[in-house]
């Protein structure tokens, strides 16, 4: 297995401000001679402003202390494009910078296709053209002919450019498969890690756990209750109807809990996060029956995206359960608010997720409740003497690998959890690694 793998944009990113900063310190002395030549000489001070501000674009493009990995190859290429221009405008030829042009378009290479870099160095070229008189014409050659040779000897470029992008996208295959194969092992790790926890726990935890459980279940199965008694009091067959619905599922659960011994399980889904978002409102729709005269409680689904992930969604049932109940003692909420988000970028097939549980309490909350909750969410052990609806949200985010604090905003109380998903794809099928050879492109 290869170690240390970095991606390709990384590797460019490192690179380009290594010669950022070789370029800035060894066009020092060139930029003070033009200084004395610019300003002193020929008075042309807009000329030599444009330059000390490219070589401020090295400078910035130098520097690690600002995030510029998205942006750090289009500025250096935009300022080797500024100097193509000024130097061929002031030394009135194309044929002697156009070096330039070329460290420009090979750079390009890294993220665009051939034929926008042919659109962008034909622009640059024929503007500068329009610009100037060439003075660099060999004896006894027409101006056209000898334009046409060097544009078709320039055309020689595109061979090194070709070159570059048959790596950069035999490196990303190499790159991607090699996370894909590292991604299933750190799964099979985590699974193996659990296995063996699960081994090693003593009779006192496998006790606590099979406790937490039942706690869990019986809470459940009290909302319920209350439900069925609201449905018949009321005789609303279907308030009724989805009480019974829940209960099947709860069934469902005791019926794995025999199989394997395990209530809290994880349940996937393929949904989109508005789906996600609709799931998690039917489920806490006892909790807006019962609490209708007290507590509003909403789902914020305003964005319909399109994009599909694998959600545990049973993982997070019991977590906004055992949440809305802790609240409830504790907090005694106006209003209640969930919101599901994307969280950052796409990162090899796994996206982060963001799960925001704004409450506005009847009465002022102090800090310390908020610095209770997030101190034992950090805590490595779940039992002790600690409210049985937090260790039940502390066992289930362990298992999801995720974390959980709490804000206060104002006047608001704001839960907080981040997990990550796997990116749902219909291309399922796997592309064998390529040889290390065929990153040169060879047959």
């Amino acid at each position: 297995m290869l170690t240390n793998l970095i991606s390709m944009e990384k590797i460019v990113d490192n690179a380009l401000q290594k010669a950022s900063r070789v370029l800035m310190l060894i066009s020092i002395p060139a930029l003070l001679l033009s200084m004395y030549r610019n300003l002193i000489i020929d008075f042309l001070p807009f000329y030599q402003t444009a330059l000390t501000l490219v070589w401020l674009g090295f400078l910035l493009g130098s520097t690690n202390k600002l995030n510029l990995i998205k942006i750090r190859l289009y500025l250096i290429v935009i300022l080797f494009l500024a100097l193509f221009l000024l130097t061929g405008f002031r030394n009135q030829s194309l044929i002697f910078v156009d070096v330039w042009l070329v460290i420009a378009g090979g750079l390009l290479a890294f993220r665009q296709s051939l034929r926008v870099i042919f659109v962008i160095l034909a622009i640059f070229s024929v503007g500068l053209l329009f610009m100037i008189n060439e003075q660099f014409i060999f004896p006894g050659v027409e101006y056209q002919v000898h334009l046409a040779i060097h544009g078709t000897a320039l055309m020689l470029s595109f061979v090194l450019f070709h070159t570059i992008k048959i790596v950069v996208q035999n490196y990303q295959v190499i790159y991607e498969a090699q996370m894909s194969t590292n991604q299933k092992l750190i799964e099979e790790n985590k699974k193996s890690f659990l296995r063996i926890t699960e081994s090693n726990e003593t009779a006192e935890e496998e006790r606590q756990r099979l406790k937490l459980s039942t706690f869990s279940l019986s809470s459940q199965i009290s909302i319920l209750e209350k439900v069925v008694k609201l449905a018949n009091k009321n005789d609303d067959p279907k308030l009724l109807g989805h009480a019974s619905t829940r209960i099947e599922q709860l069934h469902e659960d005791l019926l794995t809990y025999t199989s394997n011994g395990s209530y809290i399980y994880s349940n996937s889904e393929t949904l989109s996060i508005s789906e996600l978002a609709f799931t998690i409102e039917q489920y806490l729709k006892p909790f807006k029956v019962i609490l209708s005269d007290s507590t509003v409680i909403s789902i914020q689904n305003s964005k319909i995206l399109e994009a599909k992930f694998h959600f545990p969604v049973n993982f997070l049932r019991i977590i906004c359960h055992h949440l809305m109940e802790y609240s409830l003692q504790n907090l005694n909420p106006e209003t209640v608010s969930f919101e599901f988000q994307i969280a950052g970028n796409l990162v090899r097939n796994k996206q982060q997720i963001k799960m925001t549980c704004v409450m506005q309490p009847v009465k002022d909350i102090s800090k310390p409740e908020s610095l209770i909750f997030n101190k034992f969410m950090g805590n490595d052990q779940i039992h002790g003497e600690v409210n049985n609806h937090l260790k039940m949200i502390k066992t289930i985010v362990n298992k999801m690998s995720a974390n959980m604090r709490s804000n206060l905003i104002e006047a608001n109380f704001e839960y907080e959890l981040l997990f990550w998903v796997d990116k749902y794809t219909d291309d399922t099928s796997l592309t064998p690694p390529p040889r290390i050879r065929d990153i040169f492109g060879f047959n």
